[in-house]
């Protein structure tokens, strides 16, 4: 480990030495220096955490914040810790903190700011003290601001925040001098967060996706939001949405953010250089550091004023910022405003270094982490041997591989190495070197067979025998062959195919002695199979590896009965992992049958009579199969895990949820949450699909556009099981309500819920070009079984605006049938209006002007002649009073002379509203689109392709034609062709659009208007004279329960024919039969 920067306090461990500034990097001598996997960094103190868990601090200790009253320039254990098993550790200026496995935290320091979470008021904690108040919180990561705070990040996803919040950097809606307790940061609740980390007075948070949210202060634009305003609500940073942001590192005013392709960017104060710009110029957005553009950064760190950058391909550490205490290790106090070498003696992978080292046969160091102080920095790096001395030992493996080979003869020219030493420098140093290092640095594809020879030489390593190292050896080594890709995975198969039988039958033990080892620890109780655990699955996945190597050899190399785990039997039944990998045809689950090799003539014995007893026994196979899955799983415990995950959607992920969500990844529930099987429940409306819906239908823009888009580009199968949890629910309640006769429906909140759930669902199915699912999937055909909707018809009509339920409302659930009758009903209606205003009109002029009496008629009276019938019947209509066209209708044929007016276009209209409205079916060729426009719905490309199919498809070609040469393909202006008696005319499509010609960028415009034109524009004055004559008798409220398609069925019948059944039901005669060709 090497240090530098400021020791004045002894913040560097490096003793009592007589300098307080170390310009350059300088070795931590340290007997625990080599254990040491992370660092934090206070202002004027320091902790060290080692592998085996164990916490070590120096530096001041004024407030406590060494947890311990030993000496202060050496690195000494915190009290009251070496009971843990330490995971992370932090701290502030003047607080510490640590988080053990189980998730617990513990701090101790001040607390002046309540940043302990101890409620200590102003006092002290001079000892770690567990935080009481997170016992039932599980933390993950742990985070201190510099400036008197503390962050946590839980399992669950939550951030909960304490201590100093003067400038909002809890994130808890408020700013307050301090919380004394951990807060909830409730607006990001939902979200999965992956990464937290803190400035001074700043935080910030990385959800899986990448996303970027920042909160906290602001006055120098660290948050990297476009403004200097502070923030005490998480700000998500719109820019950096998409450039993948995986690690943030703070300064005290100022950030830097890790891309995950190795690029910085950074944003705050920039009056000292800190940000690595060049200049001492703040900056309010994220900006990339050009100077490193071209280096894949793995790693950054920050200090107060001061940043730090790795480049492990070049083995270089890049410093910038302020330097007056040595902290940026260029052997100068003064500051850098790009991006500077540190001076120290690391090398690349290569071998080059920026320090020469004396000494040829000297240790050369290679960076593995960096931890950056307020004017500090620090250095964890792993040996890198020279090629004379030991690694090319390792790699080359000449010494092994003559030991070990029969057939390989070393080349003379390379210097004799003793088995005796290079046993000794396992034993002592290349332990951590391999686990940390060689195995952490294989690929799958190596640049060169030299690279392999690693396969060889490792399994010889005598820890491979130690199967309490399988984590850190045996797994890892298993893992990477498995990995390894052709050709190289051929050459390793081909290597160890070579070797002596004794060095296969080694590899062999290696791993099944770990495979041994991990079953006996499993404990596996009587009635059940093996447990999946990802290192025996690389066990056994190299043992098939090698089981094929050995039967590739002609004549095995070794005896099949090497790869027999004999003691299988102590562990398990394996007649139990029969039955169930009988039963399982492809779930992915671990059971030993898929590894055959492993059974000895016993356990192989055990399974042929478990085979022969199920299939002689058929009628006992079920039974028995049941009697395993019983002993395997608990009903209790199966329904335990069933509830408990009811009621952690009911009680805790429904009632979570915020019509303003954060950003986009909260709101992927309400695409999962539908595919619960208790969805589907009708008797869980309560809590499950009420909430549900109510949760959708309170979301606000954008978040409800970001749902519907995602809702509208789910399968059609998706977009049906939506509808019909929804519309299964609403049956269910109706259903139960058990409306009386004359009655219409109760009011009901969660009926309005999924009948309000349903309309937005029904609006997306509009939207969508071509319906995405047919709309009578919405109809709900029982619902004549619950009420009559006659009067529920006759209510809404006589209900202007009183807010009451009523179903047709929901116009959508009504089937053929019930509109129909909704038609007959209004039609009866009007009717009996139509004839009492006219037997009215005649008592009143009986009564007060019989002289001047007119003759007045209840029905509607059409005088036609055959010979013009239609002429005639425009005639007619033309001189009808429009309240007349209510009454019912009566035809006079007669003989006069032919008549025919101009207004063809209302009368039309006319006619097909007498259509409906009389019950009469007429063949009149008009299109769907027509229909669509009298219910005033959306006309796409769709409708123009049953006008023009060939024009449709030329549309739907260009919107699909992605090459940048569309304008030279299609030649296309924003203009149309029209033939108009003969003669070819140009219309715009927009003002000088014959001028505008069609591109990538403007493509959807065009067609939008094209329909546009086809549909409205040019028929427009047609159009209007035909709603206007067809309002004049079907323009009632009954209208807008219709569909367009069922509107049209009206008009000119179904053509939906069940000619199976016309064939069933058809007479044949002389001769002929239902067989006949027709």
């Amino acid at each position: 480990m090497y240090a530098w920067g400021s020791t004045i306090n002894g913040e560097l461990g490096l003793g009592g030495i007589e300098d307080e500034h170390i310009l350059t990097p300088r070795l931590l001598d340290w007997y625990l220096a080599n254990k040491v996997v992370e660092c934090a960094l206070g202002d004027n103190h320091t902790l060290f955490l080692t592998n085996e868990g164990q916490v070590y601090s120096c530096g001041n200790n004024d407030y406590g914040q060494l947890g311990h009253d030993q000496p202060r320039k050496r690195p000494q254990p915190v009290t009251g810790l070496d009971a843990y098993n330490i995971v992370r550790v932090a701290c502030g200026a003047t607080h510490s903190t640590a988080l053990n496995q189980w998730g617990q935290v513990f701090s101790w320091g001040s607390d002046y700011h309540g940043q302990l979470g101890q409620q200590l008021g102003e006092n002290i904690q001079p000892v770690p003290k567990i935080v009481k108040a997170l016992a039932s919180q599980h933390v993950i990561q742990l985070v201190c601001g510099q400036r008197h705070y503390t962050v946590a990040l839980t399992n669950n996803g939550d951030i909960l925040a304490w201590g100093a919040n003067n400038f909002g950097q809890l994130g808890i809606g408020l700013f307050s001098s301090s919380e004394t307790t951990p807060k909830l940061v409730a607006s990001l609740r939902g979200i999965p967060i992956v990464f937290i980390t803190c400035g001074a007075n700043h935080t910030f948070a990385i959800s899986k996706s990448g996303a970027v949210y920042g909160w906290g202060k602001n006055t120098r634009g660290q948050l990297g939001v476009n403004d200097t305003e502070n923030k005490m609500f998480p700000t998500q940073l719109r820019t950096m949405r998409n450039l993948r942001v995986r690690y943030i590192a703070c300064g005290e005013e100022f950030s830097a953010f890790l891309t995950l392709d190795g690029g910085v960017f950074t944003c705050g104060a920039g009056m000292y250089g800190q940000l690595g710009h060049g200049s001492n110029s703040n900056e309010i957005l994220p900006r990339q550091v050009i100077e490193l553009m071209g280096s894949t950064i793995t790693q950054v760190g920050c200090g107060r004023q001061h940043c730090l950058a790795l480049v492990p391909s070049r083995g270089r550490v890049y410093s910038f910022g302020i330097g007056g205490s040595g902290q940026l290790g260029v052997r100068k106090t003064n500051s850098a405003y790009t991006p500077q070498a540190v001076l120290g003696p690391w090398v690349s992978p290569g071998g080059s270094s920026l320090i020469p080292s004396d000494n040829e046969n000297g240790p050369n160091l290679v960076i593995r982490r960096l931890f950056a102080g307020t004017f500090n920095f620090k250095i964890i790096s792993s040996f890198l041997l020279k090629e004379n001395q030991i690694i090319i030992l390792i790699f080359s493996g000449v010494v092994f591989i003559q030991a070990i080979s029969s057939t390989y003869h070393p080349n003379a020219n390379i210097k004799p190495w003793t088995l005796n030493f290079v046993s000794r420098i396992y034993h002592n140093n290349i332990f951590t070197g391999i686990t940390d290092y060689i195995l952490n640095e294989l690929t799958p594809n190596p640049p060169d067979v030299e690279s392999l020879r690693v396969y060889l030489i490792l399994p010889l390593y005598h820890e491979f025998n130690n199967t309490k190292q399988y984590a850190k050896l045996q797994k890892p080594f298993a893992t990477q062959v498995l990995r390894l890709k052709q050709p190289a995975n051929k050459v390793v198969g081909g290597w160890w195919s070579m070797m002596t039988a004794d060095y296969f039958e080694k590899l062999i033990n290696i791993f099944k002695n770990v495979a041994s080892h991990i079953l006996r620890n499993q404990n596996i109780p009587q009635g059940r199979t093996v447990f999946y655990d990802s290192a025996l699955v690389a066990m056994l996945d190299i043992m098939v590896f090698l089981n094929k190597l050995n039967h590739n050899i002609d004549g095995l190399k070794v005896p099949y009965d090497i790869f027999h785990m004999n003691e299988l039997h102590d562990y398990l039944d394996v007649r139990f992992d029969y039955v169930l990998w009988l039963s399982d045809n492809d779930s992915g689950k671990l059971y030993l049958c898929n590894y055959p090799f492993l059974f000895d003539a016993h356990a192989k014995l055990k399974l042929l009579e478990t085979d022969q007893s199920l299939q002689m026994q058929n009628a006992m196979q079920n039974a028995a199969q049941q009697a395993a899955f019983a002993a395997l799983f608990s009903p209790t415990q199966m329904y335990k895990i069933i509830f408990q995950i009811f009621t952690g959607i009911t009680d805790y992920i429904l009632n979570e949820l915020t019509p303003n969500p954060p950003d986009v990844e909260s709101l992927r529930v309400y695409l999962i949450l539908p595919l619960y099987h208790e969805f589907n429940n009708t008797k869980q409306y309560a809590k499950l699909q009420k909430p549900f819906a109510t949760q959708v239908l309170r979301l606000k823009q954008p978040a409800n556009k970001v749902v519907r888009e995602w809702w509208s580009m789910m399968t059609a199968d998706y977009f049906e099981k939506l509808i019909n949890i929804f519309k299964n629910v609403a049956s269910h309640i109706l259903r139960n309500q058990n409306i009386p006769q004359g009655r219409t429906v109760f009011y009901d909140s969660a009926l309005v819920a999924m009948l309000d759930i349903m309309v937005f669902l029904n609006k997306l199915n509009h939207n969508i070009d071509g319906l995405k699912v047919p709309y009578d999937i919405f109809h709900m055909n029982e619902l004549h079984d619950y009420l009559d909707v006659r009067f529920d018809y006759v209510l809404w009509l006589s209900d202007n605006d009183s807010g009451k339920l009523y179903l047709c409302n929901y116009p959508f659930l009504f089937d053929a049938h019930a509109k129909l009758k909704l038609l007959e009903t209004d039609q009866s209606l009007q009717m009996q209006n139509a004839m009492q205003n006219a037997a009215q009109q005649a008592a009143f002029a009986a009564l007060f002007s019989p002289t001047q009496m007119v003759a007045l008629n209840q029905f509607l009276v059409l005088n036609v002649t055959r010979d013009h019938i239609i002429e005639d019947t425009l005639r007619e209509l033309r001189a009808v009073n429009p309240s007349d066209l209510k009454k019912p209708l009566k035809v006079n044929i007669v003989f006069n002379d032919y008549c025919l007016n101009n207004h063809t276009s209302i009368f039309s209209g006319m006619i097909c509203g007498l259509a409906i409205y009389n019950f009469t079916i007429i063949d009149v060729p008009f299109p769907l689109a027509l229909y669509k426009k009298l219910l005033n719905e959306v006309v796409g490309l769709s409708d123009l392709k049953e006008l023009s199919p060939l024009m449709a498809n030329s549309l739907k070609a260009l919107l699909e034609y992605q090459n940048d040469d569309l304008q030279d393909i299609f030649c296309l202006s924003f203009d149309i062709n029209r033939d108009i008696w003969g003669e070819i005319v140009t219309v715009e499509l927009k003002p000088n659009g014959s001028n505008i010609p069609v591109t990538q960028d403007n493509k959807q415009e065009y067609v939008t208007l094209y329909v546009d034109y086809i549909f409205r524009k040019s028929v427009e004055n047609q159009y209007n004279a035909f709603h206007e004559g067809f309002m004049k008798v079907c323009g009632g409220r009954v209208l807008l329960l219709f569909h367009s398609q069922e509107l049209m069925a009206i008009v000119v019948g179904n053509e939906n024919y069940d000619w199976h059944a016309l064939e069933e039901a058809a007479e044949y005669k002389n001769g002929y039969k239902s067989s006949d060709p027709t």
